[in-house]
C-alpha cells in the first residue's frame, strides 16, 4: 500500500516538473518571437 502512495506521488511530481519545464520553455520561445 505505501508503495501505491510513493509511486502515485512519484507520477504526480513527474508531471508537475514537466508541465512547468514545457511551460518555461514555451514562455522563452514567445519571448524570444516577440522580441
Amino acid at each position: 500500500m505505501v508503495e501505491e502512495i510513493v509511486a502515485a506521488a512519484t507520477a504526480e511530481a513527474i508531471k508537475v516538473f514537466f508541465i512547468s519545464s514545457s511551460f518555461c520553455v514555451l514562455n522563452q520561445l514567445l519571448s524570444k518571437i516577440d522580441g
